[in-house]
Order: C-alpha cells, then sequence, then structure tokens
C-alpha cells in the first residue's frame, strides 16, 4: 500500500503531522504514564535540561514503525490563506489545488501504479482530495484513472463535509486562519467565503465515489475547542458536519482541538492507538469487521490522561506558537 498524507489551509507537509515535544524525551512503547509524567515536570523543573528537543513527526517516527511494509508520502503546497483565496470576493479556491494533487500522486505512483491508495487528510484538505478523486473518476489518462480506482480507504481528521448549508465551512475557514496567527479582527479573515454550488458538487461526486469504490472511511472528530480567539473559539468542525451519511464510515473523537488531533506525542497517545487500529483494520481488508481498541470506558479513561498531559507539556507555550503559518 502506498499511503498520503494532505494537509489543509495554513497546513505543512511536516508540523501538521508533527507534536512539538520540545520538553519530552523520546518515547517508547514501555513508557507509561507515570515515567512520561515525571519526565514532563522534570523538563519544568529543568531537570534532564541537557536532553535534545524532539519532535514526534507520527508518519515517521510512529506509522513506519508500525507498518514498515508501508509506503509513506506526505504532500505539500503552499497552503497560505492568501493562496487559498482568490478574486474580490476571496472565495475559497479548492480545484486548483485538487488538480495539482492529482498530478502530483500520479507522478509518485509511476513505478507502481497498481498499488493499493490510503489517504491520510487533516481539515480542508479533505475537500482537495474530493476534488482530486472527482478529476481522476473522469479522467481518460490511466494515469488519474488508476488512481480512482486504487483508493482503498480514507482517513478523515476534522474534515467539514457539509453543515445544513455550506456557508459554514467558510466559518470554518475563519477560525482555521484566526488559529494559525492572523488578526481576528483583519478584514481577510472576516472576507473569506466559500462557493457553496462548489461545495454541493464536492459533496455528490464524492458521493458516488463511496458508492462505485466502497472504501473504508475513517472520521475522526475533535473532543475540545479551541480558546482565546473570541467569537471564532470553540469547535472549529461540529460533528454533525465531519460526518459522512456513509455505512462503511467508522466513527470515533480525538481528545484534542482542531490543530492538534492529528499530532501524537508517542506511540502510547490514545490518538495514535486509535489510527493505528484503524491501519490495521484497513490493511487486513477486513470490510466489515470494527477495529480492536476504537472505544470502551478504559479507553475513555486513557484519552483523558493523554489529554492533560498534552497540556502540561504546553501550558507554557503561547497558542499562536503552536500554530505557526507555513512558510
Amino acid at each position: 500500500h502506498s499511503i498520503f498524507f494532505i494537509h489543509g489551509l495554513q497546513g505543512h507537509p511536516r508540523s501538521t503531522w508533527s507534536f512539538p515535544n520540545e520538553r519530552s524525551q523520546p518515547q517508547t512503547r514501555r513508557n507509561g504514564f507515570r515515567e512520561r509524567f515525571a519526565q514532563a515536570f522534570r523538563s519544568r523543573s529543568g531537570d534532564g535540561s541537557d536532553q535534545e528537543p524532539t519532535r514526534v513527526f507520527w508518519p515517521q517516527d510512529l506509522l513506519g514503525e508500525s507498518f514498515p511494509e508501508l509506503r509513506i508520502f506526505t504532500y505539500g503546497y503552499d497552503s497560505h490563506v492568501t493562496h487559498w483565496f482568490k478574486g474580490p470576493a476571496m472565495q475559497l479556491d479548492i480545484l486548483s489545488h485538487g488538480e495539482s494533487l492529482l498530478s502530483g500522486l500520479a507522478a509518485r505512483r509511476m513505478e507502481a501504479p497498481q498499488r493499493p491508495i490510503i489517504l491520510v487528510v487533516h481539515s480542508l484538505g479533505g475537500l482537495v482530495i474530493k476534488d482530486m478523486l472527482r478529476r481522476a473518476r473522469s479522467s481518460s489518462d490511466p494515469r488519474f484513472k488508476s488512481i480512482h480506482q486504487a483508493t482503498k480507504a480514507i482517513i478523515f481528521f476534522g474534515t467539514p463535509h457539509h453543515g445544513g448549508n455550506y456557508i459554514n465551512i467558510g466559518l470554518t475557514a475563519q477560525k482555521i486562519v484566526a488559529a494559525s496567527g492572523l488578526n481576528a479582527s483583519d478584514r481577510l479573515l472576516r472576507d473569506l467565503k466559500f462557493d457553496s454550488s462548489i461545495a454541493k458538487m464536492l459533496s455528490e461526486e464524492f458521493t458516488h465515489f463511496l458508492d462505485e469504490r466502497k472504501p473504508i472511511v475513517y472520521t475522526f472528530q475533535e473532543a475540545s475547542g479551541l480558546s482565546g480567539f473570541g467569537p471564532l473559539s470553540g469547535k472549529v468542525v461540529e460533528d454533525v458536519s465531519s460526518s459522512l451519511e456513509y455505512p462503511l464510515q467508522f466513527k470515533d473523537h480525538i481528545y484534542a482541538n482542531h490543530m492538534d488531533m492529528c499530532r501524537f506525542t508517542g506511540p502510547l497517545d490514545d490518538g495514535y492507538e486509535k489510527v493505528n487500529a484503524a491501519m490495521r483494520h484497513i490493511l487486513s481488508g477486513d470490510m466489515q469487521a470494527a477495529p480492536q481498541g476504537m472505544a470502551s470506558p478504559l479507553r475513555d479513561v486513557f484519552a483523558c490522561l493523554t489529554w492533560i498531559y498534552r497540556i502540561i507539556l504546553t501550558e507554557c507555550t503561547p497558542a499562536r506558537e503552536l500554530y505557526q503559518r507555513a512558510s
């Protein structure tokens, strides 16, 4: 299998998927919560300051270790807000990014065009892959057509699929940009819009793809909201918007906000364990079986402790440092 990671608005091919673990030590599966909390407190007190800061880039550091047979790619593009929106009306421009993604994936599959594809997407990157799959489906070019036919699974992290009316996607974009450091009173942010006709077209085309190809879909939803952004605080994508009406969809929450939901502290992070279980399910080829370990009371307790651990690591770091714009 080939797995492609696609970030969204204000994202980056590496930092979107990296936990800024600057105060902790590299972790292994032997690290329990007692040791991980001890590491956090030692770093805060200055003990162990000679250790090099670490960042957990989980596609490589975790997924690559768990599934060495996977070919793993991260797809990067200019995701700055000024390049996602165009024209005096500041309409969200999904279509040009979908075209570029299709060409990029085709180029990376030339040596093995029959390999099954798994797509992992964050936020508005999910709309980009919908347009990419739409283009692949209607293409007469066998390089592009094969991408439509080979896509076996999609993992969504906080992608807005709908929301009563599609205007809410524009609000989602506003929240993402605000969290990235742009002043919430900036006219650029207030003027962001999304063409509802494009959203409806992407939704209908994606429904055709689901009906025809029947991929496994995992939907991970944010369990907590952003804070400190005034009227744009709260969940970036509400559960009703991030869920699909699709029988082969598996849903679960990750105990983090929209920006941190695809960043994991290590192999014992509850969020990564859920993704790991999803990946094992996808690779097993079993279309119906529910993955092991997706939800249980004990896992919920474990997830809450992971959430507290995240707070300890990041409480001294200003929010807007964590969500810097991709350069």
